[in-house]
């Protein structure tokens, strides 16, 4: 019987443990959220700013491209070059695009973690 009832409180006083060491966890996790989001979206923001630089310079070579006479005697050659710079311009714009979005996205959820959490509490609190 003192083993039976020493597993029963040590496997209590380990699932308290456990679950205060998680709830501490959590709280920390909830607290820094909101940086950790504002951290993520600034990255995401100065990930499109380079994609679109990346664009605005392939905008230029697709631009040189153009203009330069003797780039049309290479048919297929230069029709291919053409293809695959406006292909890099298609793809970095989409990827900026894409990055604005998940930037928007981290924006809006440290928003949420800077408001203040218990607003339903606050009101049921006032109407008691």
């Amino acid at each position: 019987m003192k083993t039976g009832n020493f597993m029963v409180v040590s496997s209590v006083f380990a699932f308290l443990t456990a679950s205060l060491t998680m709830s501490s966890i959590a709280s920390a996790h909830n607290n820094a959220g909101g940086t950790r989001h504002q951290e993520l979206a600034s990255r995401y923001e100065n990930l499109a700013k380079e994609m679109q630089a990346k664009v605005q310079e392939q905008t230029e070579v697709l631009e040189v491209l153009n203009n330069r006479p003797h780039f049309s005697f290479f048919d297929k050659n230069g029709q291919g070059i053409k293809k695959y710079v406006f292909n890099k311009i298609h793809i970095c714009d989409k990827a900026a695009a894409e990055y604005l979005e998940k930037a928007a996205y981290h924006h809006e959820i440290a928003a949420k973690h800077a408001a203040p959490e218990s607003t339903v509490n606050q009101k049921q609190a006032a109407h008691q």
